[in-house]
């Protein structure tokens, strides 16, 4: 079994990166509350 490219393409969604934006911020030391704000803000 193989992944189809095109099919995993088709299927991504911006709303997916939600969750790496904020988790990203929260490392670098911004509040988990203004990341949530900042990463919806984004998608």
């Amino acid at each position: 079994m193989s992944p189809v490219e095109a099919k995993l393409k088709s299927r991504l969604v911006p709303e997916m990166l939600a969750t790496d934006i904020a988790e990203y911020l929260v490392r670098k030391g911004v509040p988990f509350r203004e990341t949530h704000h900042i990463a919806g803000m984004c998608v």
